[in-house]
């Protein structure tokens, strides 16, 4: 994390415990704790505490969404996933283009829904990869650069620009995109929604 530091890199909160334990099936005191520490963590990195949380597995509730605001972190979710967490031993997709494919055509129609809000101008799309998976690590030009393939071929315009490299200006962008209410409808890629539904 000093590493993403040095290199520019905005540090969020994602989990402090043991075994990247569902933070839903925590008790309140280890939840809590895990706040604490993490928390802690990234102060001691950064110099400032996190505003942005990614529940482990997309996952919170009414009493996990209040503790992340009560520690004024904002759940930021995804739009796109990568497939590429380091679950079971896998390490790579063998579906990255069509599964980029397949969710930037969901995207593609969320914006000409009006879901997505734009922020200087531009509307942020969330894509989440995995960096410290090996595979996605060693492969990570690749795979923006199907990123942005899928992204053309979709007819999806992107920006002059399309990855921040401005601290405050992703900051911005993650909060804007960031969860408001707990009772909010959100929708996840892949089987995410129905697992957790």
């Amino acid at each position: 994390m000093q590493r993403e530091i040095g290199e520019g890199h905005l540090l969020g909160f994602h989990t402090a415990t043991p075994h990247h334990a569902n933070h839903r099936f925590l008790n309140p005191e280890i939840f809590e704790q895990s706040l604490n520490d993490g928390i802690a963590d990234i102060v001691s990195i950064q110099g400032s505490a996190p505003k942005l949380v990614r529940p482990p597995f997309w996952n919170y509730d009414k009493r996990t969404f209040a503790a992340y605001q009560q520690h004024g972190m904002h759940i930021l979710l995804t739009d796109l996933s990568a497939n590429d967490g380091k679950i079971y031993g896998f390490k790579a997709s063998l579906r990255r283009r069509s599964n980029m494919l397949h969710l930037l055509t969901d995207v593609r129609e969320r914006i000409a829904a009006g879901e997505l809000p734009a922020v200087d101008g531009n509307i942020p799309v969330v894509v989440t990869f995995h960096d410290i998976n090996s595979y996605t690590a060693d492969h990570m030009a690749e795979y923006l650069q199907i990123l942005m393939d899928c992204a053309r071929a979709v007819q999806l315009p992107t920006a002059t620009k399309p990855f921040y490299d401005d601290k405050a200006a992703l900051e911005r962008a993650a909060l804007a995109r960031s969860i408001r209410d707990s009772a909010q409808v959100v929708r996840l890629p892949g089987f995410w929604n129905w697992l957790w539904e």
